[in-house]
């Protein structure tokens, strides 16, 4: 048993108080029953009917909703980061009919990485596609996305600017070593918005858990743990010596 048992509380408190992820995104779990700290063009509304997780989840209305989207901006990151969430949505069809579309934005300018759901095969699986620069979509992820059920998709950015590249997985699936983007990714110099629409007819969706997490942020909560267990532990030898 660890020697300093007695300790593990003080320990867990401490773990608990360190920063494990980007706290600037405000409201991804819609616990708050609304969108605050959300921009909404998209008639979007927050709802406890099928929610995904928790009490509350974020619906994306299809089919005739206003051209929009539901936005949050957040505090620019320059080290890598993953942002990640729960989505579920209705089969959009064939083809270039589109579900699911998000966008993770560049700080101050157009670059951007474009994310949509389709269903090429019209088989009733989802494919994963993303814009690239020649205005075009690449199929990244085939048959990964179960429509009518819950999803998890996760990007996680490895550079920026010159050394912009990221990796995608949905659900079982992945794909990874991306740079496809939109409008310039040399501009992509930091990660800085979350944004989800309806425009282009896109299929109605619900969106939950949403949160970014800087990569730098776990390790130097875990340091500082590491540290204090082995200061506890060296007390506690130099007490037995």
């Amino acid at each position: 048993m660890f020697a300093n048992a007695k300790y593990l509380p003080a320990c867990a408190a401490l773990a608990a108080a360190l920063p494990a992820a980007d706290a600037s995104l405000v409201n991804g779990d819609f616990e708050t029953g609304d969108l605050t700290s959300w921009s909404n063009s998209a008639g979007a509304t927050v709802e406890s009917t099928g929610a995904l997780a928790g009490v509350y989840s974020l619906v994306l209305p299809g089919g005739a909703a206003p051209d929009g989207n539901v936005s949050q901006f957040i505090t620019p990151l320059t080290t890598p980061a993953t942002a990640s969430l729960l989505f579920s949505m209705a089969d959009p069809g064939a083809d270039a009919n589109r579900g699911f579309n998000m966008f993770l934005g560049s700080a101050g300018n157009s670059a951007q990485v474009n994310l949509r759901v389709v269903d090429l095969g019209n088989d009733g699986d989802g494919d994963l596609q993303v814009f690239d620069s020649a205005s075009s979509w690449q199929t990244i992820i085939s048959d990964a996305v179960v429509f009518g059920s819950t999803n998890s998709l996760s990007v996680s950015f490895t550079g920026y600017g010159a050394s912009f590249g990221y990796d995608v997985a949905v659900n079982a699936a992945s794909a990874t070593g991306l740079s496809f983007y939109q409008n310039h990714a040399t501009d992509f110099t930091a990660f800085d918005q979350v944004l989800f629409t309806n425009d282009f007819g896109v299929t109605g969706f619900t969106v939950d858990n949403v949160a970014v997490e800087s990569a730098s942020a776990v390790p130097e909560a875990a340091e500082a743990l590491v540290f204090l267990l082995g200061f506890l532990g060296l007390a506690s030898h130099r007490r037995r010596a």
